[in-house]
């Protein structure tokens, strides 16, 4: 009998990334001469790293700013377990910015073991390493390094902080696992914090920095809007010179959104302090 493997490879967004390796994209043409382009994502962990791989594909300068609010699967228990900060949007946009997909440290940080609660390698060392360096970004800072990533990813805060939804039927959902697994579309989402939510300052500055924003894609009120939702964010957006462009998901396959138009995508975003900006 076959001897069945300790790990599984995180399948998560990699057909999408495979789609990309052979595209014949152009590279930027419209940077100063002798500079580049600097693009900021904005998002979560399974629409943004599609943006992070077309951007830096297309020779543009790519960072990430990443919501904090996911609670499910492996982050979600260890958030419940250890209360750290969570992991697990970080290291799926450190992933995509990964200089070589096929070398073996970059694909070890995608493993999950069955064996330990299925949690991913790249969790398991972003919460190691928060502990070892006293705080998230210098975990990420590490973790950057060691995939020889080609951009940087930041938190929108380091305060931690759980989601809050109201369907378009008028049920509250608590959480962020909850919430995008509604059975109705979403209408408004909240952030809570333990204490005041205060953003990640180096994240406002890349923001206040970009020559393009990228909202999305992704999971709209669950990964994209509780960015916004962090104060200084949108009035990060509103300093920012740079142009703001929302990438709308073509097939919507979560209740959150369920039968939303693209035009009903735009008004959530607008009704989330967007208004103006997009």
């Amino acid at each position: 009998m076959k001897k069945k493997r300790p790990f599984i490879q995180d399948p998560s967004a990699t057909a999408a990334f495979a789609a990309l390796r052979d595209l014949p994209l152009p590279r930027a043409a419209h940077a100063p001469r002798g500079d580049k382009l600097h693009a900021v994502v904005i998002g979560g962990g399974t629409g943004a790293p599609v943006s992070i791989r077309t951007l830096l594909s297309l020779g543009v300068e790519t960072s990430a700013v990443v919501a904090m609010a996911d609670d499910g699967g492996s982050t979600g228990l260890l958030r419940e377990e250890a209360d750290v900060t969570p992991p697990g949007d970080v290291r799926k946009c450190i992933l995509a910015m990964a200089a070589d997909p096929k070398d073996p440290l970059t694909r070890a940080f995608k493993y999950r073991f069955p064996i330990a609660n299925n949690h991913s390698l790249g969790n398991l060392m972003l919460v190691a390493l928060e502990d070892a360096c006293g705080s998230f970004p210098e975990a990420i800072s590490v973790c950057e390094h060691m995939l020889d990533a080609r951009g940087h990813v930041y938190p929108s805060t380091l305060t931690h902080v759980t989601l809050a939804a109201k369907t378009r039927g008028g049920e509250l959902l608590e959480g962020q696992a909850v919430a995008c697994h509604s059975d109705i579309a979403l209408s408004r989402v909240i952030l809570r914090g333990q204490g005041s939510i205060e953003p990640y300052a180096p994240a406002l500055e890349a923001i206040r920095a970009a020559d393009l924003i990228v909202l999305g894609p992704g999971s709209l009120f669950t990964s994209i809007i509780p960015n916004l939702l962090v104060p200084g964010v949108v009035e990060a957006i509103r300093e920012s010179k740079g142009a703001t462009v929302f990438v709308c998901g073509l097939a919507d396959v979560q209740g959150e959104t369920l039968r939303l138009s693209a035009r009903e995508h735009v008004e959530a975003l607008l009704d989330h302090g967007m208004r103006g900006l997009l």
